[in-house]
């Protein structure tokens, strides 16, 4: 029973753990829209585009601007939100490994900790 609970502890929770945290990854990845982000990072916002109609330079020029405007404040926002998606895998993956780690040496600190109060109480 004892031996189970070792390979419980260090190879199955580890390895169940390790694919909760995966699972978790690649649902924050659908949560952020990250490759249709990356696919559409120059794309228009809300495809609100101008169309060019209009026989003039001036038309044209107009529809080139507000195109470009469009694009703009497309990019900006997704920008941002890879920004923001970037920050949630910087703190989720820091904690998911902390996290890990505390599993796996917990148990080994909590006896470290108990054998040497007992080693302090006896001098």
């Amino acid at each position: 029973m004892f031996l189970e609970y070792f390979y419980w502890h260090y190879v199955l929770a580890p390895h169940f753990l390790s694919q909760l945290f995966w699972n978790m990854e690649k649902a924050i990845l659908q949560f952020f829209s990250v490759p249709l982000l990356l696919r559409t990072l120059f794309a228009h916002w809300h495809k609100d585009a101008v169309a060019y109609t209009g026989g003039s330079i001036s038309a044209y020029a107009m529809a080139f601007a507000w195109n470009l405007i469009s694009r703009g404040i497309g990019f900006f926002i997704r920008f941002l939100t890879l920004c923001l998606w970037l920050a949630a895998e910087v703190v989720f993956i820091s904690m998911a490994l902390s996290f890990l780690l505390g599993f796996v040496v917990l148990p080994l600190l909590i006896l470290f900790m108990f054998v040497s109060g007992i080693a302090l109480l006896f001098q």
